[in-house]
Parts: C-alpha cells; sequence; structure tokens
C-alpha cells in the first residue's frame, strides 16, 4: 500500500456507488476500496473487486451502526452493546467478504469509525482471531494529532470527538500484530459549514 492511502467508501451499497469507485480506480484517483457486504450490490459486483490489480487495497467496511453512529457510540460507552453479538455480525461480514471477494479483507473499518469504540473493538479483535486473521488486516484509526485537526479544519468536531474514543485503539491492534495507518483525514466536512467542493478544492 503507498504512503498515503485514498480510500472510496460504500461499495456494494448500489450499483452506481460501484461504478463512481471503479471509474476512480480506473482514473487512478484512489488507492482502496471498502466494501459493504451488506449492500444490495454487493453480491453480484464484488467479482469486479477480485479482478483488482493487487496494488489496490480491498477491505471490508463494518456496518454496525446502521446510520446512525452517534446513538450507536452512546450505546457501547453506555454499556449497553452485546459483545458476542457484535462478533458474530462481524463474522459474518468477514465470511460474505472472503467468500465474494475470494480472500480476506486487506484492512477494515467502519462507518463512522465505531469499529475503535472499547467494547466494539474487542469483538472486532476476537472475530479476526476466530478466522484466523490475527495480524493479518491492517485497522482504521480515526485519531490524529491535534495540531494536523486545526490546520485542516474540515470536520474538526467529528474527528476530535472519533480521536478521544479511538484512545488506546492502535496500540491495543498493534499489540496484537496488526498495522493501523498513521493519520486520519477521513472527515467530510458538512454542508451547512462550506461548500463540499469548495472545502475539497481548498484541500487539494
Amino acid at each position: 500500500m503507498p504512503a498515503i492511502v485514498v480510500c472510496v467508501e460504500d461499495y456494494g451499497l448500489a450499483h452506481g456507488v460501484c461504478d463512481a469507485a471503479l471509474d476512480l480506480v480506473a482514473m487512478g484517483r484512489v488507492s482502496a476500496i471498502a466494501a459493504r457486504p451488506g449492500g444490495i450490490a454487493f453480491a453480484t459486483r464484488a467479482a469486479e473487486l477480485a479482478a483488482l490489480p493487487r496494488t489496490i487495497g480491498v477491505g471490508l467496511s463494518l456496518d454496525l451502526a446502521r446510520g446512525r453512529p452517534a446513538a450507536f457510540a452512546a450505546r457501547a460507552l453506555a454499556g449497553r452493546l452485546d459483545r458476542d453479538r457484535l462478533e458474530t455480525a462481524m463474522l459474518r461480514d468477514l465470511d460474505a467478504f472472503a467468500e465474494a471477494v475470494g480472500r480476506p479483507p486487506d484492512f477494515v473499518g467502519s462507518p463512522g469509525e465505531v469499529h475503535v469504540l472499547p467494547v466494539v473493538r474487542e469483538a472486532l479483535f476476537r472475530a479476526l482471531a476466530a478466522r484466523g486473521l490475527a495480524g493479518g488486516p491492517w485497522l482504521r484509526d480515526p485519531s490524529e494529532r491535534l495540531s494536523t485537526r486545526l490546520r485542516r479544519r474540515t470536520g474538526l468536531f467529528v474527528a476530535s470527538a472519533a480521536h478521544r474514543l479511538a484512545r488506546g485503539f492502535a496500540r491495543a491492534a498493534r499489540a496484537r500484530g496488526h498495522a493501523t495507518n498513521r493519520g486520519y483525514a477521513g472527515f467530510p466536512p458538512r454542508a451547512r459549514d462550506a461548500p463540499v467542493p469548495a472545502t475539497y478544492e481548498r484541500l487539494a
């Protein structure tokens, strides 16, 4: 994988998303794709992921929060999530990915980065170990230095919250043999704060 990974999310969520992701790969704009096995298009489009060159990272996006990461995080922090049920859901996604793509994921993350939450991360480590993947996929870490977050400004509140929730995640992952990224710029701007195209133009 390159030093800077540019990842397109939500492959499998819809056919249009799959088309856009593969177009970006063909244009050389991205270096990784994160797939959602629960998406309606995943089963019929997974073969296209398997055909990509290995220079393109193909990872798993665990859809645990069902579009409500804030509510999911609140439940996790309140101790209202069942680790065994989380592990079962993760195993289901890991198995669906491996069966459809023909290999384990190169990396693992989640929408809203909820996989770094304390009880969720333990379920993730257990699920990966159960499938013989301990030390295999690299794990997405949304934490980042304060100076970098302040300089970029984009998604500052969400990025700061994710940084706090991810405390200790990278250390725990490395203790189990998993690599993690250093720095993370995956928090999109809010449309009400600034036009999205203008924000990306500033960051380019």
